[in-house]
């Protein structure tokens, strides 16, 4: 019979109260929230320290209110408790709800398995025909366990739970990596697990121990039984021998108290390899703008088709020089490379990273000898390894001369190379003459000779070279006539060519047979800097080596005396045994006969497949015969003037 239809049939029946109305007396059913009957409330497995909720219904089916109450009772009923717990009044023909919790509490032993608790709840009304009716209460608690497995084969486990596990990776190459080895997180209770942290001790972090996965924390492990999240660990050794760690697990395991459950973490590192370092030319670019490539692991002198570099030339170092090469078992290519150079006496040269080709590097040579370029490195194992080049640097022309000076100051000394037209002439009347001097500007530079433009300043009138060929011959470059060339940094347009090293060098091929080549060396003046101002000669301090006072548009400076060092190469050797020849110019426009180069023959084949050597004579000229000497010309703002 349906709550409305019973409820019909009360009123019809009714009773009598004073005043003559007729009222049906109070009716109640249990219920569940669905409008079933209930008998029973049964609580699935809650974890000790936690709650669980149910709730139910009390429904009036007369026209009159019904009064309720509930109580709890029975073996556990601290367990539970029922909201409202006061007598509760529910409306005519009305519904109220009822909550039950069952809150079950931590033991001071924690059992292995689930504990069975149970009560009982009776709700008491003022309905005539049931003024009681009873609900069974029973629910489950469990504590939270994690356990920690290892398995070191398919379908093998080892587990913390029943003894200590100790995981083993076995041994691997420092540097390498073991496989991996997998580690399982398991919920052995049928209540939730939370997994709080996860984490590897520092002793495993410094022997190189690692989790292949990446894991947020927290994270559940649902109340199924065995629910497991699966990690894979690896051994990437940071030494040789034992190694050993912890790899730890914190969750709400009550029995752990907030500590870690841990597995003991066992391998080895092998012993680290020894690095490889290479160094090679992988190429070159000559004075004259010639770039060739070269084969880096080979050395110059094992290639004979490449001309070793000499000076103003430019080479690469690359320590990549074929695969296998600068190579660390531990840290692969990403080295830190040092280098270190050994210069020739007088070299300025300097080591410069090739943007374009890291980890290259690139020297230019400006004065003749051997450079000593090293390349180091000490790997995350502490070896070392290292590689060296050595380069003879020699002038390739059958002559070469190669001044080079120093001063306080910068300041600029041309080369006068001269061929000498008559015998006992006095070399002054030659300087600045185009047909038989080649110096600065009125011969041809390596910068010029690689794109033809001449020296456009107006202060000099000669053609872009010096021609000593024949005179129909004028304005074409013969094998026989010189070269000069100077150590310049250019910017990327060309534009404002600046001296990085005082140094000028004469290069000729084919010298003429029986032919007398002078070598001058001319104090110009100061191109830039400031050796201190002045307005005449006296105020420059003599007893300091500050001479003679030159104008520079609205400033002026106290030029220096000047050291010139002069080295004479024929086919690349340096012919003067005794070192080369020095003097010290003592103020600008003073001009310096050097010496006197006589060339007999060069050098020839012989039948047996060898060469003669070219015969020659260098004189030397010193103070004392007469070689030093004063130019007739006069110093102005912007350097020297030569008199007619």
């Amino acid at each position: 019979m349906g709550r409305r239809a019973l409820a019909s049939l009360l009123l019809a029946a009714g009773c009598c109260r004073a005043g003559g109305v007729q009222s049906a007396p109070p009716a109640t059913a249990v219920e569940t929230m669905a409008g079933q009957p209930l008998r029973a409330l049964a609580f699935g497995p809650t974890a000790f320290g936690k709650t669980a909720s149910q709730s139910f219904q009390v429904v009036s089916q007369s026209t009159v209110d019904a009064h309720v109450s509930v109580v709890i009772s029975g073996p556990d009923a601290e367990l539970f408790t029922a909201s409202p717990a006061a007598p509760t009044t529910i409306p005519a023909g009305g519904a109220r709800p009822f909550t039950v919790t069952f809150a079950p509490v931590l033991p001071g032993v924690i059992p292995d398995g689930d504990v069975q608790d149970s009560a009982t709840i009776t709700v008491t009304s003022d309905d005539p025909n049931h003024p009681t009716t009873l609900v069974l209460l029973t629910g489950r608690a469990a504590a939270q366990r994690l356990d920690l497995c290892w398995a070191p084969d398919a379908g093998a486990q080892d587990c913390a739970s029943q003894a200590a596990v100790t995981v083993q990776f076995g041994t691997a190459p420092y540097g390498g990596l073991t496989p991996p080895q997998e580690v399982d997180i398991v919920n052995r209770s049928d209540v939730p697990l939370t997994v709080m942290g996860l984490a590897l001790d520092g002793a495993a972090l410094d022997a190189g121990f690692m989790m292949k996965e990446h894991v947020t924390t927290p994270f559940p492990l649902s109340a199924a039984a065995g629910e497991s999240e699966v990690l894979h660990l690896l051994l990437d050794p940071r030494g040789s021998g034992p190694l050993a760690g912890s790899f730890l697990v914190t969750s709400d395991d009550p029995r752990l108290a907030g500590k870690p459950m841990s597995l003991a973490l066992a391998g080895a590192g092998g012993q680290p390899g020894q690095p490889i370092a290479c160094l090679g030319i992988d190429q070159i670019t000559y004075a004259d703008g010639r770039r060739v490539a070269v084969d880096p692991t080979q050395s110059l002198s094992a290639q004979p088709g490449v001309v070793p570099p000499g000076p103003l030339d430019t080479a690469r170092f690359t320590p990549l020089t074929k695969p296998g090469c600068s190579y660390d078992p531990q840290d692969g290519t990403n080295l830190h490379y040092q280098y270190a150079l050994a210069l020739p006496a007088g070299s300025k040269a300097a080591l410069v990273a090739d943007l374009p080709h890291p980890p290259d590097q690139t020297l230019a040579f400006d004065v003749a000898g051997l450079y000593t370029v090293t390349m180091s490195f000490t790997d995350s194992a502490g070896l070392s390894a290292r590689a060296q080049v050595t380069v003879d640097a020699r002038p390739h022309d059958d002559i070469s001369f190669e001044l080079t000076w120093t001063s306080p100051v910068a300041v600029d000394l041309d080369l006068h190379f001269v061929r000498v037209e008559s015998a006992g002439g006095d070399p002054r009347t030659l300087v600045g003459n185009p047909q038989e001097d080649c110096d600065y500007c009125n011969c041809l530079k390596a910068a010029d000779y690689s794109n033809g433009s001449p020296c456009s300043s107006p202060a000099f009138t000669y053609p872009t070279f010096v021609d000593w060929g024949a005179p129909d011959d004028a304005g074409v470059r013969d094998r026989d006539d010189p070269i000069l060339a100077a150590q310049y940094d250019e910017d990327p347009e060309g534009n404002a060519p600046l001296r990085t090293q005082p140094i000028d060098i004469a290069n000729l091929s084919y010298p003429e047979q029986g032919a007398d080549y002078d070598l001058l060396v001319h104090y110009f003046g100061n191109p830039g800097g400031s050796g201190g101002d002045c307005n005449v000669n006296s105020d420059c301090d003599a007893d300091g080596g500050w001479l003679v006072c030159q104008a520079a548009g609205s400033s002026s400076s106290c030029l220096p005396a000047a050291t010139a060092r002069l080295r004479t190469f024929v086919e690349g050797e340096e012919v003067d045994a005794g070192g080369p020849v020095v003097s010290t110019l003592a103020e600008p426009c003073a001009l310096w006969w050097a010496g006197t180069l006589h060339w007999s023959a060069s050098a020839e084949p012989l039948p047996d497949g060898g060469r003669s050597p070219p015969r020659f004579t260098f004189t030397p000229h010193t103070d004392a015969d007469g070689g030093w000497l004063t130019s007739a010309g006069s110093l102005g703002p912007s350097g020297c003037v030569i008199g007619p």
